[in-house]
């Protein structure tokens, strides 16, 4: 997840093609590695496990590359001023995190979809 979020900040896409790639790169994770988003979001498991430290520190590092995203954006004027950085990145990530108490597989929508109204919500959030 944190090198696909690093290749879209480094890339020379707008901020808000680089923002979508980044959410697209949770899902993509969400997909293929559940378990581990599962165990970072129930954080009273995460001590319990070897790579604990690994999964916060990309955590960490995904969060902060997200942010960097949309700070560029609004230096760049794609995206709104008023906003609070910060806030706006902890909300993606709230959204995100929140993903495997309610998502079902199988069910009406796929995560692919999800991610993709997830991200036009945002973006929709964003610009001016």
């Amino acid at each position: 997840m944190t090198r696909h979020c690093r290749e879209a900040l480094e890339s020379d896409a707008p901020a808000d093609e680089k923002l979508r790639r980044a959410l697209q790169a949770f899902i993509e994770d969400l997909i293929t590695h559940p378990e581990v988003v599962l165990l970072f979001s129930e954080s009273h498991y995460l001590a319990a496990i070897p790579q604990a430290s690994d999964i916060v520190t990309n955590a960490d590092a995904y969060g902060k590359t997200l942010l960097a995203i949309i700070e560029q954006g609004i230096v760049s004027g794609v995206f709104r001023n008023d906003l609070d950085p910060r806030l706006v990145m902890l909300g993606i990530l709230g959204m995100h995190n929140w993903i495997h108490r309610w998502y079902v597989p199988g069910g009406r929508n796929s995560l692919t979809e999800i991610g993709d109204v997830f991200a036009a919500m945002v973006l929709s959030g964003l610009r001016p």
